[in-house]
């Protein structure tokens, strides 16, 4: 990594994540440079093919099969491809609702040190990188249904993603123990307003916090960043409301409050500035656009499904799941049945079920090998089920999909 040249403006806004690209696949092009953009909500990017660099907050990085970067509402980036070459990327949004909880308040404050203070892009290579891959090619399978099931498929994926990513920001960490000294000042002092946005934020108090005046620190930021304290403060606000807002038992002044904003006026102007609409327009779009699985459950029905889908694989049961989540087994029985209209041994198989189809399709696995390796207990047990969801035998199934591949 290396420091970039300054910004001379404003960054632009990112339609990477546009209201229609939540739980899709993108695949991406870059064959000249796009200029320093912002985006509202969380974004994976894995490189399939191509050189280039990715810039973020005023810091260089180099870009080559194989990269993984998970970028920020926090992060201003500008992507730019080797001369004469073209960077070929695959990108998936992770909005706020979703990953806050699957994520953030599923980490010990160990791991959001480590994300904090490590790097936002990382070269894999092994086991990391296979894992990775495999878990975009199970978002391409699944990347055109819109059903609730493979939505929660999706969902589940991306929980894997995030579980990946902080597993190598643990690792940096380890190795390059955290130093200061290491990044541009602006990139601190944007990772700082991020992350208590919803204090009582003061830029002198937070200047004098770094040892600097308070015209240095909106110097830095302008360099890292394109804009000022009050705007990189804005902006993470109304990134943490965007998010809130979906919860609809939330009042919009409780809101308010909780983002840091010092009156609900000043909440809605900025709101609207950065988003274009109000408040209550941006929850009615957000909630019941059509095809966009962003309507709000319970946090602990994400986390019952965030567990499934990392545990699948494994001989879990509705009871060892109660047992390490804390909830009761008829509670969990009422949660899956009110929220979500399906139970325990629905998801569970149809998980396994997709993961099978995978491996028979991409492996050349006996089907006792793949029924045991999707979770299941018998290779009878997997053949019944798998018959009740594809009408046809693992075996035909799999010769099926051979000739019309060949």
């Amino acid at each position: 990594m290396q420091k970039a040249p300054p910004l001379c403006g404003r960054p632009d806004s990112c339609t990477l994540c546009a209201a229609d690209q939540y739980l899709r696949l993108q695949h991406i092009t870059v064959d000249s440079k796009i200029p320093p953009c912002v985006q509202e909500d969380s974004l994976f990017l894995y490189v399939e093919s191509g050189q280039g660099t990715i810039t973020i907050n005023g810091v260089s990085f180099n870009l080559a099969p194989g990269c993984f970067c998970w970028l920020q509402s926090y992060h201003v980036f500008s992507l730019e491809s080797v001369w004469d070459t073209q960077l070929q990327l695959l990108a998936v949004v992770y909005d706020y609702p979703l990953s806050n909880y699957m994520t953030f308040h599923n980490a010990s404050a160990q791991q959001l040190r480590c994300f904090a203070t490590a790097l936002p892009v990382y070269q894999l290579s092994g086991q990391a990188r296979i894992q990775v891959e495999t878990l975009f090619a199970e978002l391409a399978e699944c990347n055109d249904d819109r059903d609730p099931g493979s939505s929660l498929m999706k969902c589940g994926i991306l929980g894997q993603l995030s579980y990946v990513f902080f597993t190598l920001c643990e690792a940096y960490c380890t190795e390059q123990p955290y130093s200061p000294r290491k990044w541009p000042l602006g990139w601190v002092l944007a990772l700082f307003i991020a992350f208590y946005c919803s204090e009582d934020l003061d830029p002198v108090v937070v200047a004098d916090n770094f040892g600097i005046s308070a015209a240095t620190l909106n110097r830095e930021l302008r360099l890292s960043t394109g804009m000022n304290f009050a705007q990189t403060l804005n902006r993470a606000r109304v990134n943490l409301a965007s998010g809130a807002i979906l919860f609809s038992e939330l009042s919009f002044h409780f809101i308010s409050s909780y983002c840091g904003f010092r009156s609900e006026v000043a909440f809605y102007r900025s709101f609207k500035e950065l988003r274009g609409m109000t408040p209550q327009e941006y929850r009615l779009r957000s909630v019941n656009a059509p095809g966009i699985p962003r309507k709000t459950v319970s946090e602990s029905v994400e986390r019952i499904l965030f567990y499934m889908h990392a545990n699948y694989k494994e001989q879990i049961s509705l009871k060892s799941m109660a047992q390490d989540l804390y909830i009761s087994e008829n509670i969990i029985r009422a949660l899956l049945r009110d929220h979500l209209n399906t139970d325990f041994k629905t998801i569970l198989t149809g998980f396994r079920i997709r993961y099978a189809k995978a491996l028979l399709v991409v492996t050349k696995m006996p089907i006792l090998d793949i029924s045991l390796a999707s979770g299941f207990n018998s290779e009878r047990t997997f053949s019944r089920l798998f018959h009740q969801h594809c009408g046809m035998s693992p075996s035909a199934y799999r010769a099926e999909i051979g000739r019309a591949q060949a």
